[in-house]
């Protein structure tokens, strides 16, 4: 791994700390290579906001619209997260 690789590397760790140990997320490990892997964990996502009390509707507009903001496609990566 190059130098910047491991940089980059080095921050995601400090960024998943933060996210596991500060504001409670669930790290689900490195997905990089499975199979399937997609930007937007739609089955995961509809579980955890089912958790949270929110109802079927407003689950599957909030995921529509999610999946339109991250669609890529003819875009930047930094205008695909300024819309996501």
């Amino acid at each position: 791994m190059t130098g910047a690789g491991r940089s980059e590397r080095a921050t995601q760790d400090r960024v998943i700390a933060l996210l596991r140990d500060t504001l409670g997320y669930e790290f689900l490990g490195n997905w990089e290579t499975r199979t399937g892997n997609r930007h937007i964990e739609a089955a995961l996502m509809r579980a955890n906001l089912e958790r949270r009390g929110y109802n079927a509707a407003h689950i599957s507009a909030a995921l529509l619209e999610l999946e339109k903001a991250a669609e890529v496609a003819g875009t930047t990566l930094y205008q695909a997260n300024l819309r996501t």
